[in-house]
């Protein structure tokens, strides 16, 4: 058969548009489609001595923080009915308040853009959070939840409970301080408080730098600072500092404590019993029950939003 060079012209034509597509596979990066991983109390981190990926619903992992550990930006963690109460230690970001160990404590520190859901069945076939309830729970011991970073997570479904987030004060002003987005607050309460005393930010969740979404969770019970020598605390159920857009809707807050003191006749301070918001742009706060929050347990001591406290 012979072409005519209207059929030269279009062979031509499909080849040069072959090649191209072939180069552009070449160049172009691929794109890691979003990953659902699974978390159950009857889990495991490892399977065969190897980190579990928590890809399989059959093998899911142990623990939260396993399942953040190993996600990438954009995946989406289901997380089964039970109580988890992990304990999750890590070298505190640049930003945070300097601590005696260099380190914070949680039940679980979120790092990427993960949505995070609780409620689900044992065998993840179906989800409701009243029946399946999923407790994070930091047992009296450490903070429940810490989200910092360039990054826009969202906590779903979640029952947040039993946190703690006291730190002793044992130095001078750390600089890192005077450039935390709470600096006014912390650095005049950590000067008050020099030669005995603590701070807490966040006992339930403390979210640092983060564009975060809080929906539909309980948080309740949680303490920022528990101190028997003069303290301060801000945001006993949630802390938002320099989190810019963060999201609180659909969530009962309540029963949470900004500072206590075992000696009620310390001097304290307490912010925000429930929510404290601090240097903070355009966060939201929408549908929520807030009720039943103290800003300070102390006879010497001041305390300023009970429910909410804006700075």
């Amino acid at each position: 058969m012979t072409l005519n060079s209207r059929d030269h012209g279009l062979v031509h034509t499909r080849l040069l548009t072959f090649l191209l597509f072939l180069v552009l596979l070449l160049i172009i990066p691929s794109v890691a489609l979003a990953e659902t991983r699974y978390v159950a109390t009857t889990g495991s981190d490892t399977i065969d001595s190897k980190d579990n990926d928590c890809t399989d619903c059959i093998t899911p992992c142990l623990t939260i923080q396993q399942a953040v550990d190993q996600a990438g930006a954009g995946d989406e963690i289901r997380v089964a009915g039970g109580t988890y109460t992990d304990t999750v230690t890590r070298t505190f970001p640049a930003a945070y308040p300097i601590s005696p160990t260099n380190s914070i404590t949680q039940v679980v520190c979120v790092s990427e853009t993960v949505t995070i859901r609780g409620g689900y069945s044992p065998g993840f076939t179906e989800t409701n959070p009243i029946s399946y309830t999923t407790i994070l729970d930091g047992e009296g011991e450490k903070r429940v939840v810490f989200v910092g970073g360039n990054i826009t997570p969202t906590l779903e479904s979640l029952r947040i409970t039993g946190g703690n987030a006291t730190v002793p004060i044992e130095s001078d002003v750390p600089e890192p301080i005077q450039n935390h987005p709470m600096a006014i607050l912390i650095v005049s309460a950590w000067e008050m408080l020099i030669g005995g005393g603590s701070f807490g930010l966040g006992g339930g969740i403390y979210v640092l730098t983060a564009t975060t979404t809080i929906s539909n969770c309980a948080i309740y019970s949680n303490t920022a600072n528990i101190g028997d020598s003069g303290g301060f605390g801000a945001g006993g159920g949630v802390a938002v500092g320099g989190s810019d857009y963060t999201t609180i809707m659909a969530s009962d807050v309540y029963s949470n404590v900004a500072n206590e003191m075992e000696e009620v006749q310390q001097e304290a301070e307490g912010y925000g019993g429930g929510v404290y918001v601090g240097g903070s742009n355009a966060t939201t706060l929408s549908d929520n029950a807030i009720y039943s929050n103290t800003a300070d347990v102390s006879e010497l001591g001041s305390g300023m939003g009970g429910g909410i406290y804006i700075e």
